[in-house]
């Protein structure tokens, strides 16, 4: 199995490849955001040539345009070469989500283009054109099995998860604008893929509150799990990072942390990113930014006390797609 995390800037767009026992070889999406003009998740599509029949998975994780902006350029992409979408998953319907679209984000730019997002995904599943062939609530519990090896678990959104967003959502268009965008990080997956003997974890931009709600309700999904990639949830946001909640899974085997950031939202904070480190973490980011600048530093500092500037890995200091691979039974960077 092979996971790249695309350089998307500020947001993620993450591509799931593995082979399974007969020789296919697939492909699954979690994000698909824009950098620019450019979509790195389609392009990455495009490269491979031909190489995929059908997509087996898309996950739009929450209603925010980091996370979504590509997904109508990829869905028409899709339509006009005929591949199919076996499953799409999604955390925006709910009951009476019609009342919250327009405080999903700042700006009706943004959420004219959520909504044309999911007019688009809506004709792609009907009878004329079957090509997204499910569509998925992501909620806490639902897995999803996608073929012999690969199975998604989604352990939030839960159902306090959304009373507490609606709660936080005022209707209050002009004062509370901000503070009712904030909150759709409520409605954020929080994913366990799992493939053969491997567990990655995949955070979106999951609060706290929803991450520690289910280890207490459902601690079977995380306890004495070996998880050997985890991303950082909210780009390597302080406020979504809570030490504890590491801490208390103590059988974590997570060999790798990922941050996917880019400018504009001070994103990864260094906080995070040592305290990711000090538990024996290997951490990157896409982008060498705000606080990964200081973990740069911080490492050049250590390894020259120590005096191993070998351990400086170049990966480090340079922006770039991360890609994970299987090398000797780890995931490794490659």
């Amino acid at each position: 199995m092979k996971i790249t995390f695309k350089d998307v800037g500020q947001g993620d767009g993450i591509v799931i490849e593995w082979v399974d026992d007969s020789g296919i070889e697939k492909i699954g999406l979690i994000d698909c955001n824009m950098r620019g003009k450019e979509n790195p998740v389609l392009e990455h599509i495009k490269s491979t040539k031909g190489k995929y029949k059908r997509i087996e998975f898309a996950i739009l994780s929450h209603p925010h345009e980091d996370h979504y902006s590509g997904f109508l350029q990829l869905f028409n992409y899709l339509e006009e070469t005929n591949i199919p979408i076996a499953r799409f998953g999604q955390t925006i319907f709910f009951k009476g989500a019609e009342l919250y679209w327009k405080y999903f984000e700042v700006g009706s730019k943004a959420t004219k283009l959520i909504t044309a997002i999911q007019k688009k995904w809506l004709e792609l599943n009907s009878q004329n054109k079957k090509l997204i062939l499910r569509i998925e609530d992501l909620v806490a519990n639902v897995t999803l099995r996608i073929d012999e090896h690969v199975s998604i678990t989604c352990m939030a959104p839960s159902h306090d998860d959304f009373l507490d967003y609606q709660k936080r959502v005022k209707f209050d268009e002009i004062n509370k604008e901000k503070e009712a965008s904030q909150a759709a990080n409520l409605l954020s997956t929080f994913l366990k893929l799992s493939y053969k003997e491997y567990n990655f974890l995949f955070t979106s931009d999951t609060e706290t509150v929803s991450s520690n709600r289910s280890l207490k309700h459902d601690p079977h999904h995380l306890e004495g799990v070996k998880f050997h990639l985890c991303q950082m949830a909210h780009h390597g946001s302080s406020r979504n990072y809570d030490p504890e909640f590491w801490n208390k899974i103590d059988t974590f085997l997570i060999q790798n942390a990922v941050a996917s950031a880019g400018n504009g939202y001070k994103h990864p904070s260094f906080k995070v990113l040592e305290g990711f480190h000090k538990n024996g973490y290997k951490v990157y980011c896409t982008n060498i930014v705000n606080g990964m600048k200081d973990f740069v530093s911080m490492l050049h500092k250590n390894s020259k006390a120590l005096d191993t500037f070998s351990e400086i890995a170049e990966e480090y200091t340079k922006p770039n797609n991360r890609i994970f691979e299987i090398v000797g039974g780890n995931i490794e960077l490659v």
